[in-house]
């Protein structure tokens, strides 16, 4: 019997273009590793990857520059350059 490699089709959210050779693999194995275990009602979490960049949101960026703070998770500093109470800020984060 042949075995044939079929692609696997993956939503290109799960495997950028941007990772090189062995992390695609590597990511395609952990999503059906993961699928495979969501069918029997268990969780399983994928590791990160090494070529993978990560990049904060601009909004983040923005927030950061505009207020001059090094996080934007709420805090004292946040509220009194926001005008905002900390319950309030906690309610959008």
């Amino acid at each position: 019997m042949k075995s044939s490699k079929v692609p696997i089709k993956v939503p290109i959210r799960y495997l950028p273009s941007k990772l090189s050779k062995q992390d695609k693999s590597k990511q395609i194995a952990m999503l059906l590793k993961s699928k495979r275990l969501y069918k029997q009602n268990k969780y399983y979490t994928r590791k990160t990857l090494s070529s993978y960049k990560n990049k904060p949101s601009s909004h983040i960026q923005d927030a950061k520059k505009i207020y001059d703070i090094d996080t934007v998770s709420p805090s004292k500093d946040l509220a009194a350059k926001t005008g905002c109470s900390i319950s309030a800020l906690k309610q959008i984060h």
